[in-house]
């Protein structure tokens, strides 16, 4: 059964894996310039995360925090954005909006708005589940919250660009809201189509990952080969399948094509 998610639950306990598939440790090896120890990744044990991060009040707004659409229920921020006409954005899944001019939150604290939602593009046989919530530019940043016990550190990963080209067996690294930490994978499928939220989704990009209710919109990246906390923005997390590690992403490729906007991104 697909589910999508925008309701808050008990975040589930996995441990987590750091470690890229074949494919993708066969082309980082191909390369004379690599390190070995970067494709030395092992199955590791981590502290039990205590932190919740809807009640972290990040600014500028990290990817991996919450927040949360007044009437519908916390998600997950991706990453941030601007686009041609001068406006910025932090952009999470489209089915967690439910209309443009939705107040949205960051926190549980008080004087904790952020802005409205000024675009929601989530349609029957589409391949984008995206909304994008217009802020003021001193709330992006390219930097990926993760955690580490009662630890959290809103720069723990950072966006230096975009993974366009993919592959089944792609390697993919996430900081997941709700679940609460940090965890890798790989792609499954690069042209998958799911059912979810009452919509019919085409395109999408499947990878083992599994997610629960609120991860949606959590940003899913490449590790740069050199440096794994840099990562390519590849998507942001749709939904997921019951019980299973496995999560569909909607394409960076395709939110850009849609709603013209630009990642914020940081130097390599």
């Amino acid at each position: 059964m697909i589910i999508g998610y925008t309701n808050d639950e008990d975040s589930a306990r996995e441990k987590i894996t750091n470690q890229l598939n074949k494919k993708s440790i066969k082309k980082f090896m191909n390369s004379d310039s690599i390190d070995n120890e970067l494709i030395n990744f092992v199955k590791v044990e981590r502290a039990e995360s205590k932190i919740d991060r809807a009640s972290i009040k990040l600014r500028p707004v990290s990817g991996g925090a919450q927040m949360n659409y007044e009437g519908s229920g916390f998600c997950t921020v991706g990453f941030s954005a601007k686009d041609s006409k001068g406006n910025y954005f932090l952009v999470s899944s489209g089915h967690c909006a439910s209309a443009v001019g939705q107040k949205v939150n960051q926190s549980y604290t008080t004087n904790n708005n952020i802005g409205t939602v000024y675009k929601k593009v989530f349609d029957y046989g589409g391949s984008v589940d995206a909304s994008l919530v217009k802020v003021d530019s001193s709330l992006t940043t390219p930097y990926i919250l993760t955690t580490s016990g009662s630890s959290y550190d809103a720069s723990g990963y950072k966006i230096i660009g975009e993974q366009i080209n993919d592959w089944e067996g792609m390697g993919v690294c996430t900081s997941l809201g709700e679940t609460d930490k940090q965890m890798c994978g790989w792609v499954e499928e690069t042209n998958a189509s799911v059912l979810a939220w009452g919509a019919y989704l085409i395109g999408q990009k499947k990878v083992s990952i599994p997610v629960i209710n609120g991860d949606s919109g959590s940003p899913v990246g490449a590790p740069d080969s050199k440096v794994t906390s840099n990562l390519n923005i590849y998507g942001i997390v749709s939904a997921g399948t019951q019980g299973k590690n496995v999560a569909y992403l909607t394409y960076i490729g395709n939110i850009k094509a849609q709603t013209g906007i630009t990642t914020i991104v940081g130097s390599k």
